[in-house]
């Protein structure tokens, strides 16, 4: 499956009527459902979006997909610009949004990662 990031308020997901209505202006457009190739065996895979997991595609790199779903705003597998990407996304929304790892720790806005109030490392290469 991959590792994921997401962008969480308290625990907690982003409401969807909050994401639906910020998308666009963080470079977002929602999109019904999107047809991925498997690079392996060449198969064609249709994602589509639901009332539970709705797929928005990345304007600058439209084959990058982030996914809005109860647990939050999510980047499956995320490279550097797309963990950048995510941190900006919890800053405009604010009210303590922040983005979190599978395991829990945090990707501060500072290129920090933090598990537990101490800091582990650094996302942003530095």
């Amino acid at each position: 499956m991959g590792y994921e990031l997401h962008v969480k308020r308290g625990g907690a997901g982003i409401p969807r009527e909050e994401w639906d209505s910020r998308a666009a202006s963080l470079g977002f457009t929602f999109v019904p459902e999107h047809v991925a190739t498997n690079p392996v065996t060449k198969a064609k895979v249709t994602l589509a979006s639901t009332d539970a997991s709705r797929l928005y595609r990345w304007d600058a790199s439209p084959q990058t997909l982030l996914y809005w779903s109860a647990k939050g705003l999510t980047f499956k597998g995320p490279d550097l610009e797309s963990i950048r990407k995510l941190v900006e996304i919890g800053v405009a929304l604010g009210q303590g949004a922040v983005v979190v790892g599978d395991d829990g720790e945090i990707y501060k806005p500072d290129g920090t990662i933090d598990d537990d109030g101490a800091e582990i490392g650094r996302w942003d290469g530095n």
